[in-house]
């Protein structure tokens, strides 16, 4: 399943700034650690095929503040600490299965919580097999991640009935050009963390109607300066333009308005044309592209629960589901985080 950065981004920026409002950050300071706890299940099926393959994730991770940057970002360092995942009912990973120097990897994360990580661990579905891996990514400040050389280090591999379990100390293979891998520590999940960029008041609600896609991000309690932020995502119909509306009421001029995209490269436009950016983010439709209706349909409902004294996040829990009709294949994925 895979949420793009770039929408994600330009949903989150159509949030606008009210006076007396509340604006959410993160805060990073050198040294600090953050022990987080992940547990997920997570289920693929395709239509007409009667298997039906659930996988079941826990970790424990750490987020270690390396060094803060002038900006208030920060280069951090995730490491697991616990690791185990099944596949229908079958251990397929442990932690120790993972050599030492592929459990941690390095990444930037600034103080909306946009998070950029130089490694990502994921699983791989060819033939009858399924395997298990480590895929390298490189990081740019204009470009966010990207995928380097497509090369995965390949620790386990089990077939989809759940036979024949194979471990590997030197196995790696090449990504497929249309693979889309299922990541054991969700980008999507990872993610949903990003805080709006303008301010929000106590109960706010914020919808964005973008083409194919509506986004509602909605404050809905602050309590002790603790805060409750809930995001829904629904597909539909195909349509033109972009209409932002907070309350029930046109923000009006919002895009014409709206901040850049810090360093997020132009989508087909300038460097800071939000327009022309979402132009971008549909080019090629109908230029021998999947018609409106094979378009894969994406749904999310998440609750965060962030401490504004703290700077951190308390807990997010995140259901999505993504329906792809070009291939018959439904992901769903139900994922928390609560810092320990």
């Amino acid at each position: 399943m895979r949420i793009t950065p770039l929408l994600l981004t330009a949903c989150l920026l159509m949030v606008p700034s009210f006076a007396h409002a509340l604006t959410l950050r993160y805060t990073w300071r050198k040294g600090d650690t953050q022990t987080f706890q992940y547990k997920s299940n997570t289920s693929i099926s395709r239509k007409g095929n009667p298997l039906k393959m659930t996988f079941r994730t826990k970790a424990r991770f750490t987020i270690k503040v390396l060094r803060q940057l002038p900006n208030g970002a920060a280069n951090i360092k995730l490491s697991l600490k616990t690791l185990r995942l099944k596949m229908n009912g079958i251990q397929l990973l442990k932690l120790r299965m993972i050599p030492r120097r592929a459990r941690s990897w390095n990444g930037i994360v600034d103080r909306r919580g946009r998070i950029q990580l130089r490694h990502m661990a994921s699983i791989y579905m060819r033939g009858e097999r399924v395997y298990v891996g480590m895929r390298k990514q490189s990081l740019s400040a204009r470009a966010g991640v990207k995928t380097s050389g497509g090369r995965v280090e390949v620790y386990a591999s089990i077939s989809q009935k759940g036979r024949g379990l194979k471990t590997y100390k030197t196995y790696t293979f090449r990504t497929k050009k249309d693979e889309e891998p299922v990541d054991i520590l969700p980008q999507d999940l990872l993610k949903m963390m990003e805080l709006p960029k303008g301010q929000m008041k106590p109960g706010q609600r914020i919808t964005a109607s973008m083409p194919m896609m509506k986004m509602t991000t909605h404050l809905s309690s602050v309590r002790r300066g603790v805060v409750t932020l809930k995001m829904r995502i629904r597909p539909q119909s195909m349509k033109t333009g972009v209409s932002v509306k907070s309350n029930g009421q046109k923000t009006g001029g919002m895009f014409g308005n709206m901040p850049s995209m810090g360093g997020m490269p132009s989508m087909g436009g300038g460097k800071e044309d939000p327009s022309a950016m979402m132009k971008g983010m549909l080019g090629g439709m109908g230029k021998g592209m999947p018609g409106a209706g094979m378009m894969p349909k994406i749904y999310v409902d998440a609750v965060s629960v962030f401490h504004t004294r703290k700077g951190k996040l308390n807990t997010l829990t995140c259901d999505m589901k993504q329906i792809i009709p070009s291939i018959h294949m439904k992901i769903h994925v139900k994922g928390t985080l609560r810092r320990r």
